[in-house]
């Protein structure tokens, strides 16, 4: 008997498992475009961030000058006349901080943003406050006109 009776009419086909070319390009391109806008907004936030503690240095610092204004009633040393600041100026990772008092009765603390160290567009950013709580940004958005209050 060279044949069977019993021939395998049905071909069996397995379907290929796993994904297309095309269905991997596709959840490459949705993903990039979320990465694209979620990167820049995540950026502004850290920012942001970074902004807000430069400006709440600045309202410490002006709060340590008001306390030994009225211990002493005057913002220089008592003795010497000189300028003595609450913390003599001193810098953080994004803003360094400096002060000035130019009386016994006046000062201004300053905040300027470090070049290069990672703010983006928040670089050249010029925060100052002083005695009468006038909160200023001398310099944003490379921009050097003044803006009364603290713009972010």
């Amino acid at each position: 008997m060279s044949g069977s009776i019993y021939k395998n009419t049905c071909t069996y086909r397995r379907r290929p498992s796993g994904f297309t070319l095309l269905e991997l390009m596709i959840v490459v391109a949705i993903a990039g475009i979320l990465t694209a806008i979620a990167v820049p907004s995540y950026q502004s936030y850290v920012r942001s961030g970074y902004i807000t503690d430069a400006l709440t240095t600045l309202s410490n610092t002006s709060l340590n000058m008001e306390e030994r204004y009225q211990e002493n009633r005057t913002y220089q040393d008592p003795n010497s006349n000189t300028s003595v600041c609450a913390v003599e100026g001193f810098s953080s990772e994004y803003f360094s901080f400096k002060c000035a008092t130019s009386s016994r009765a006046s000062y201004v603390w300053t905040a300027s943003s470090l070049g290069g160290a990672g703010l983006g567009a928040a670089n050249g950013y010029i925060y100052t406050t002083n005695q009468d709580s006038e909160k200023k940004t001398t310099a944003y958005d490379g921009s050097a006109s003044t803006y009364n209050g603290w713009k972010r």
